[in-house]
């Protein structure tokens, strides 16, 4: 399996590329150089040329070609796989600021969908956390009552109270209003980055980035055009690559996706609110605006086509495997929704850092570089937070997050690493 996609994703294979951009053909200068396709460095790219520096961004894909064309389209405050889960590994202290900072930039997403030419379909959703294992009812009723405290709009609903609302049995769940911002995650890429582009940000695809040399000033990036840039910093929102910069133990896991043929209705489906379980694989459905189904797994491997696992069973007999069982138990969640079929079958690599925090700033070992890496669920959500932070700090101004995301807190960092 590629690090990111395996098959033809739903938003590369259903939709046209709105944006082009050259590769690098010249040597370029500037006063932030970001290195990423996806929504992360999207989010850099705006708000760096919104603030009239001096920006340029190279991709080794072309835009949106990463994790963007494959998420499942929406901004989710939640932190995966739950708040009491974060606690745990966390701490109180950093998985409440977490979860107050994802609240926080799904509003500013909403907003910022709203000063872009395209809204990129965005539209705000409800979500439903829950369990049919009579085990975790308490886990879900302790889930509930932290979410209230903080001051979410939630509805705690039992098998019972559940049954006019899902076609499904259950034994627990969490209705949370307003909790995810549903929106097309590759179109927001590319509006984006085209307007990073007319505020003046220059834009290089299909150019990778070779080699990193750190001066005390300044910064150089040779690509693998043969051509260089020099920035006075440089971001970078390459994904979980960057864990091994920072010395950060990360889990690998797979994400399968089945996204189904347009269907007439959604009977026993509560406003279409985004759906997820607690069990292992984690399992996620959401719908789309034309009207589709997605259903998403997070198996607990990382499963390579050139693997171990794959010595045994063909990587494709195993993927195919999941996305037949994923389309069955849509079937089986929603016996009244006619013509559940599947169109689009991909895979892709799920990381997550092992404490679930993000990891974005200055690391000592690395001068005039900037990390930017969020991972797991809440990863989009948590990227226009860190695109925020990283803005301030390069203006030299306090933000009060700082301590939550900063890349020092655990990390030993690898000093062969971008030179």
């Amino acid at each position: 399996m590629p690090d990111f996609i395996l098959s033809n994703p739903i938003k590369t294979g259903a939709q046209r590329v709105p944006y082009q951009y050259a590769w690098l053909s010249e040597n370029e200068s500037c006063d932030v150089a970001i290195v990423g396709g996806g929504v992360s460095a999207a989010l850099c790219a705006y708000y760096f040329a919104k603030s009239h520096i001096k920006t340029v961004l190279v991709t080794s894909k072309p835009v949106g070609y990463g994790k963007s064309c494959a998420f499942t389209s929406q901004f989710q405050y939640e932190c995966f796989p739950n708040l009491s889960q974060v606690i745990k590994k966390a701490g109180k202290d950093q998985a409440v600021s977490l979860f107050k900072l994802g609240m926080e930039g799904l509003n500013n997403i909403e907003e910022l969908c709203s000063e872009l030419a395209d809204d990129c379909g965005c539209q705000k959703r409800d979500c439903f956390y829950y369990t049919h294992d009579e085990e975790h009812y308490d886990d879900i009723y302790a889930e509930y009552l932290m979410r209230r405290h903080l001051g979410c709009d939630v509805e705690f609903l039992d098998k019972k109270t559940a049954r006019d609302r899902f076609s499904f049995p259950l034994e627990a769940g969490v209705y949370m209003k307003n909790a995810a911002c549903d929106i097309d995650n590759y179109l927001f890429t590319q509006e984006l980055i085209h307007e990073a582009s007319l505020r003046g940000c220059r834009v290089y695809e299909n150019t990778a980035v070779e080699e990193i040399s750190s001066f005390d000033d300044h910064v150089v990036l040779n690509t693998s055009t043969g051509r260089s840039v020099t920035a006075n910093k440089v971001i970078l929102s390459t994904g979980f690559s960057l864990s091994h910069y920072l010395g950060l133990p990360v889990v690998s896991r797979t994400a399968f996706m089945v996204a189904t043929k347009p269907v007439p209705d959604y009977t026993g489906w509560e406003n279409r609110c985004i759906i997820r379980d607690i069990d292992r694989p984690y399992n996620q459905f959401k719908t789309t605006a034309d009207s589709r189904i997605i259903a998403s797994r997070i198996e607990n491997l990382f499963v390579k086509t050139d693997g171990r696992i794959s010595k045994l069973m063909p990587a494709k007999r195993v993927f195919q495997n999941q996305y037949a069982q994923m389309t069955e138990r849509l079937n089986e969640m929603f016996p009244a929704i006619t013509g559940i079929r599947p169109e689009f079958e991909y895979a892709g690599r799920f990381v997550e850092t092992r404490d679930l925090l993000p990891y974005v700033g200055e690391h000592e070992n690395y001068g005039n570089v900037y990390f930017n890496l969020c991972t797991g669920s809440s990863a989009a959500l948590l990227s226009e937070q860190s695109a925020r932070l990283l803005l301030d700090l390069y203006q030299n101004k306090p933000n009060e997050n700082r301590a939550v995301f900063s890349p020092q807190k655990r990390s030993g960092g690898k000093s062969a690493a971008a030179r």
